[in-house]
Parts: structure tokens; sequence; C-alpha cells
């Protein structure tokens, strides 16, 4: 009998390890992050639309998975935080409130934490889709 409680009170306590390891987890671990460090230029126009002009945003993404768009044409801040990757298609983010929160064109409805899809081409680019509804806007970024 008292063999029979060690044994449930080590599973339990096995179990409860595993469940708060793995909530601690923050970002999922078989993304290549190596690949977004850098400076990124966006094109001219979003995929979808040629009405709307990109060109003037430029990405920053450090080591520690920090990011800033930044408007380089006007000097401005667009959105600045950390990014959460859930996937290697998946990424949160997570956009501080104390800086400005000025969404790029097309990404207006974006909320403070945003989950966006994302994908590299063969050559290198980055493509990251906001998707609202059935509407949805790819940002595609060049790195420099």
């Amino acid at each position: 009998m008292m063999k029979s409680r060690s044994i449930k009170a080590m599973l339990i306590l096995v179990l409860c390890f595993v469940m708060v390891t793995a909530c601690g987890q923050k970002n999922n671990e078989n993304v290549d992050r190596d690949l977004f460090v850098g400076e990124w230029k966006c094109e001219d126009n979003p995929l979808e639309s040629k009405e709307y002009y990109t060109g003037f945003i430029m990405m920053y993404i450090q080591e520690d998975d920090s990011f800033r768009m930044s408007d380089v044409e006007a000097g401005n801040p667009v959105i600045s935080g950390e990014l959460e990757f859930l996937s290697d298609k998946d990424v949160v983010l997570k956009c501080n409130t104390e800086d400005d929160f000025d969404p790029p064109p097309t990404w207006q409805s974006m909320n403070e934490e945003q989950e966006i899809e994302y994908s590299f081409t063969e050559n290198g680019k980055l493509h990251m889709t906001y998707k609202e509804g059935d509407v949805s806007s790819t940002l595609v970024f060049v790195k420099q």
C-alpha cells in the first residue's frame, strides 16, 4: 500500500514538472531564429495590393527576439516589441504599448498581440501575412 502511494506521488510530481516546463516554453525551439536576426527593408507594396505604399518600413530583429519596425522616411516608430514563435509558420507580435503603436498600412486593425503567418521564399525574402476575416495583407521584407 505504501509503495503504491509512493509511485502515485512520484507520477504526479513528474506530470506536474512536465506541465510546468511545457507551459514555461515561450518560443518554439524548432524555429531557426537566426534567419530572422538583422535589418529588413520592406518592399514598396504588399503582395495583395499595389495601392498601398510600404517601402518606408524597416524592420530590425535582435537575437533576443525583440523587434522594431520604423518609418525610415519620416523617422517615426511604427511598432516594436517581442516575437513569440508558435511554429515554423506562425509568430505572435507582442507590441509594446508604451511606444508608438502605428501599424503598417493594411495592418491598421491589428491588435497589440497579433498572430502573423510568415514564410521565407527561395531567394530569402521574408513574407509576413496579417489576416483579418477574409482579408489578408502580406508585407515582403528583404534582408539588408
